[in-house]
Order: C-alpha cells, then structure tokens, then sequence
C-alpha cells in the first residue's frame, strides 16, 4: 500500500513506520516536515497539513502512536471529546502519555477489540461497561446502560454475556442486577427508579413497559 492510500484510509494521518513500509525513506520524511506539507502530531505520528486537527485525526493519532492500540472508554462509544481513551495490552512498558491522550493497559485487550474498523476500538459492549464502571453515580451508570440499549447498537442480553464472560469487574453484582431489569424492559432511570423503589418495595403488580399505544402524533 503506497503512502497516499494510508492516508486516505486513515483520515490524512500516517505514523513514521507506516511511511517506512510505504517506500518513503527518512529523508523524505523529514524534508516533508521541513516544507510544512506534513505536521508531526506525536513522536512517530504525522498528519498532512499544518493546521487544526478533527477529532477522528486526533483518534488515529492517538490510536498509531500506541500501536498496537485501539480506542476504548467515551471514545470507543463515540464521544467526540478530549482526552481520547486508547488500550494497549496490560504487559506493554510503561509509555508516556501525550497531551489530550490517556493510556489504559487492559488484560485480553486483543480479544476486546475491533480491529477492522477504522481506527480500531473496543468492542462496544465491552467500551459500554467499561464506561460503566467508572461511572461517578450509579443514576449516571443507569443511565449510559439503558442509553446504550436504546441506541439498538446493542442489547441487555448482549451486555449481560459480556459481563458473564469477564473476570473481576467494580459493581458487577449491581451491574447484573441493572442489566436483568433493563432486559425485562425498564428502559430508563425514571423506569428503573420506579421499579426498585416503588413497585417491589411496596409489592405492586408488574408494570407493563415500554407499550406501544396510538395516538393523533401516531405510534408512541
């Protein structure tokens, strides 16, 4: 793959060793830095122009300056903020964190990732309960779940297989218990609220969720 294809397929972003393999040699590399038509944005990791950086460039900058790397936490779920999360694998040496990057080693992070997708990133189950964990309320933790849920980019059930097959996870017994509520249809915090403080402390009947009724506005 030349030069000009890696940095179309990533975001006008290359790292020095993928210009290496592309045939460039370190004259030219440095000669492109000298003209400005190139911009280092980490050690080993170069952008093509000079000026502000989007989002995605900042991710594959991130994401090639760790490699092998993949996106993970808020940045894996999509959210366009800074710092960006990478992964690296638990054994890596230490690695110096640049600014608006944090660095996570994390146990089996081959396993956890999609490698295809470009840049790579932690599967989104995985990112969702990751994200989860860290969360700085359980309301907050709730909610992100039942938000990830509703997004249709996954399932409770899918969530709950992922929480079965990892090892040592902060909150698990209560993640469990949020996600068997969420997969019998509490889809909200209000929801969950009213189920755990209301209708089984005071032995109400199931309510029926997330019905579909009709309406002027139509189906809600």
């Amino acid at each position: 793959m030349d030069v000009g294809e890696v940095l179309r397929q990533q975001d006008g972003v290359i790292s020095r060793r993928q210009a290496l393999d592309a045939g460039l040699a370190e004259h030219e590399i440095r000669r492109l830095l000298r003209r400005n038509e190139w911009a280092r944005v980490h050690a080993g990791v170069y952008v093509e122009h000079t000026g502000p950086l989007i989002w995605i460039q900042r991710a594959w900058a991130a994401v090639l300056y760790a490699a092998p790397a993949a996106l993970c936490l808020e940045s894996a779920l999509g959210a366009q903020s800074l710092p960006i999360h990478v992964a690296v694998e638990r054994q890596r040496s230490t690695l110096a964190e640049p600014v608006g990057v944090r660095i996570h080693r994390v146990a089996h992070v081959h396993d956890r990732v999609l490698w295809n997708v470009s840049p790579p990133r932690m599967r989104y189950d995985e990112a969702a309960l990751d994200v989860a964990c860290r969360a700085a309320s359980e309301l907050d933790a709730i909610a992100l779940l039942a938000d990830a849920c509703r997004s249709r980019r996954t399932t409770a059930r899918r969530l709950l297989q992922t929480l079965e097959s990892r090892g040592r996870l902060p909150r698990r017994r209560w993640l469990r218990a949020v996600l068997l509520d969420l997969a019998d249809g509490t889809c909200s915090v209000l929801e969950h609220g009213y189920l755990v403080r209301v209708e089984r402390p005071h032995g109400l009947p199931t309510a029926t969720r997330q019905k579909r009724s009709t309406s002027s506005l139509g189906v809600c």
